[in-house]
């Protein structure tokens, strides 16, 4: 168990070492800025929710492949490989529709 945790240690030393506060490079002092903010915050969203969606499909395909032939499982692991699917397919039409309203409206950015 120590052994663990001294890889664990040795690993982490450098981000601990460089570990610095920060200040804020710029305020929020117009709208455009919050609108980048906003931007910036969706991209995250977009990309946590693309991650979590992956890890499910991976779930439920192992939850299908261990159901050993038992109905019920292999139903549960079915609708849960939908349910994913739909979120998968709902984000990317989000972030398309948007992409193609700016171009419509002529908005750069």
């Amino acid at each position: 168990m120590k052994k663990y945790f001294y890889i664990t240690l040795a690993l982490a030393f450098p981000l601990l070492v460089s570990a610095e506060e920060r200040q804020p490079t710029t305020s929020i002092t117009t709208p455009e800025k919050v609108i980048d903010l906003i931007n910036k915050a969706g991209g995250w969203f977009y990309s946590a929710l693309i991650a979590l969606a992956v890890i499910f499909i991976i779930y439920a395909a192992f939850k299908f492949l261990t159901a050993g032939g038992d109905e019920k499982n292999i139903e549960t692991a079915k609708q849960q490989l939908i349910y994913a699917i739909v979120a998968l397919a709902v984000a990317m039409l989000a972030t398309g529709i948007v992409k193609v309203l700016k171009q419509f409206l002529g908005v750069t950015g």
